[in-house]
């Protein structure tokens, strides 16, 4: 269920569209905040969008494949963690490469990030698995996706700090 999960969240293509538009939009910039939170504030309802997204998915395939109820709710926690943790590179590939590359490059950019992350989370995991005990793979993949989304953002955050967005 859980490589599922991490495979929707991987190839789901049109999941931010109108976070693109966000982004291009001054007042965003302008809210006196810390660059952290006004991120987290300008993301919250695309993090709900998310949690309704992976309670679906997640509730639905695990409801017909008979899988324990903790392993759905890590698996919908998950899924938001991999929505966001796509958010957030987003903003950070944008904030390095500009509008240098257009789309397509920045989109190039993110999913190469997203792919290495999102590699050594499954790296972890199997050995996780392989080592300890393969009921420990949703919590150590739980832990890693919170602490990969957060550096991410915190990455991400630092486009937020320029009042001026001249790219």
């Amino acid at each position: 269920m859980m490589g599922l999960i991490a495979y929707m969240s991987f190839c789901a293509s049109g999941y931010a569209g109108k976070w693109d538009k966000e982004l291009e939009n001054p007042y965003l910039y302008l809210i006196p905040d810390t660059a952290v939170r006004k991120m987290w504030n300008a993301t919250k309802m695309e993090h709900i969008k998310a949690f309704f997204d992976g309670l679906l998915m997640a509730g639905m395939i695990g409801y017909f494949w008979h899988v324990p109820f903790w392993q759905i709710a890590a698996s919908i926690v998950i899924y938001v963690l991999l929505q966001a943790n796509k958010m957030y590179l987003k903003v950070f590939a944008k904030m390095l490469l500009g509008n240098t590359m257009e789309n397509t490059g920045r989109t190039i950019l993110r999913l190469l990030i997203q792919s290495a992350v999102l590699g050594v989370g499954v790296l972890i995991s199997v050995a996780a698995a392989i080592f300890l005990n393969p009921e420990v793979v949703f919590a150590v993949m739980l832990v890693y996706s919170l602490a990969a989304t957060v550096i991410v953002a915190l990455f991400a955050s630092m486009k937020f700090e320029v009042l001026e967005q001249n790219e």
